[in-house]
C-alpha cells in the first residue's frame, strides 16, 4: 500500500503538467477575441478523462477480473501519447522564445546588445517558474479568489464522481438504493456526465467569444476586459444545483434511472461552462503569467478535490441520495454571487495586482 501510494503521488506530480499547462499554451497561441473558443475544445480533455475512464475502467475490470490492469492500460496509452507529444509540441512561450532569439543572434552576429529585458540565467529561471504558482496562490488576492471558487466547483464534481457507482454499481453500499446495473454497464453511468461536458463545449465554442464580443461593444467602448468572460460563468453556477437537486431527489424517489442522469448532464455540463469561463478569465488576467496562476489553480483544486473526495462518500452515507445532493446544491447557490462580485470589483484587484 505505502509504494502504491508513493508511485500514485508521483503519476499525479507529474500528470498534472498538462491541467497546468495547456490553457497557458492556448493563451499563447490565440488572441483574446478568439481565445474562448479554443478553451472550451481544450477543456473537455481533461474533465472528460475521468467519464471515458470510467466507461472503460468498468468493462476492462468485469472482463479481467484483475484491477491491476486498469493501471497498464494507462502505461500502455502513456507510451504513445508521450512520444507524440515529444515529437509534436514545440515552446510558446514568448518571453523564452525571444531569449532565444536573442542569444542566437548575439552568437551569429558577435554582437551582445541583443538582449531581452529582464534576462535572467537558467537556474534562476526555473526556481521562479517552481515557487511562482505558490506565491501567486498565496499572495495575489484575485489569484486565490478564482483558485478556491474553481476548487468548489471542480470539488462538487468529483463528490458527485463518488456517487454514480453507489447509484449504478451491481452492488448495495451504505444503505442506499442501487439500480444494480451489472457485468460491467455501471461504467457506463459516467455517460450521463460525458453528455454534459458536451453541451459545455457547444456553448462554450458558441458563446464564450461571442458574449464577449457583445460585452465588449455595448460595455466597454469596444474594448474587451476579463470580466466579459463572467456571464457565462453565472450560467454555468445556476445550472449546478439544478442538476443537483434534479439526479438526487430522482434517486431518492428510486424512479426511472434516465432522470438521475439527465440531473448528472445538467449538472456537468454547467460545471464545465463555469470551469472553463474561470480558466479564460485567469489567462485573460494574467496574460504572460498565466501558466502560473493556472498552477496554482490546479494545487488548490486538487487538495480540495482530494479532501472532498474522501468526504463525498460520509455526505450520502448519512443524508442519502436527496438531501446529500441538496447539500451540495445550497453550496454551490450560496456562491452563485461570487461572478457578480467579480464583475464589480474585478478590476479594482487586477489593477492592485499589476501595480504591486
Amino acid at each position: 500500500m505505502a509504494a502504491l501510494a508513493i508511485l500514485r503521488f508521483l503519476t499525479g506530480m507529474a500528470g498534472s503538467a498538462g491541467p497546468g499547462l495547456g490553457a497557458g499554451i492556448v493563451s499563447d497561441l490565440f488572441e483574446p477575441k478568439e481565445r474562448g473558443k479554443a478553451q472550451a475544445v481544450y477543456g473537455l480533455g481533461p474533465q472528460g478523462g475521468p467519464v471515458l475512464g470510467g466507461v472503460i475502467g468498468a468493462f476492462l475490470l468485469e472482463l479481467t477480473g484483475n484491477w491491476r490492469w486498469l493501471l497498464w492500460l494507462m502505461t500502455m496509452a502513456s507510451i504513445p501519447m508521450n512520444t507524440l507529444s515529444f515529437c509534436l509540441l514545440r515552446e510558446t512561450y514568448e518571453p523564452l522564445l525571444l531569449e532565444r532569439k536573442a542569444k542566437k543572434l548575439r552568437k551569429k552576429t558577435g554582437d551582445s546588445s541583443y538582449r531581452v529585458k529582464n534576462e535572467i540565467r537558467p537556474r534562476e529561471l526555473f526556481l521562479h517558474a517552481m515557487t511562482r504558482p505558490f506565491r501567486m496562490l498565496f499572495t495575489v488576492p484575485i489569484c486565490t479568489v478564482l483558485s478556491l471558487y474553481t476548487s468548489l466547483v471542480v470539488g462538487i464534481f468529483f463528490i458527485q464522481l463518488t456517487t454514480l457507482p453507489l447509484l449504478y454499481g451491481p452492488i448495495t453500499e451504505f444503505g442506499l438504493f442501487s439500480y444494480k446495473w451489472n457485468h460491467g454497464l455501471d461504467g457506463l453511468a459516467y455517460l450521463g456526465g460525458g453528455l454534459g461536458l458536451v453541451w459545455a463545449t457547444l456553448i462554450g465554442i458558441y458563446g464564450l467569444n461571442r458574449s464577449r464580443i457583445w460585452m465588449a461593444t455595448h460595455f466597454g467602448n469596444g474594448e474587451g476586459q476579463p470580466e466579459f468572460r463572467l456571464p457565462l460563468l453565472f450560467l454555468g453556477m445556476l445550472l449546478i444545483p439544478i442538476g443537483l437537486f434534479l439526479f438526487g431527489w430522482s434517486a431518492q424517489a428510486r424512479i426511472h434511472w434516465i432522470l438521475p442522469l439527465l440531473g448528472a448532464a445538467i449538472f456537468s455540463c454547467g460545471m464545465q461552462i463555469a470551469y472553463v469561463s474561470i480558466q479564460v478569465y485567469t489567462v485573460d488576467t494574467f496574460r504572460t503569467y498565466a501558466a502560473s496562476a493556472l498552477a496554482a489553480n490546479a494545487v488548490a483544486r486538487g487538495v480540495v478535490g482530494c479532501i472532498l473526495t474522501i468526504l463525498g462518500f460520509k455526505v450520502f452515507e448519512s443524508m442519502d441520495y436527496g438531501w446529500g445532493s441538496s447539500l451540495l446544491a445550497f453550496v454551490a447557490l450560496a456562491a452563485l454571487p461570487v461572478p457578480v462580485v467579480l464583475y464589480i470589483y474585478g478590476p479594482k484587484l487586477r489593477k492592485r495586482t499589476i501595480e504591486s
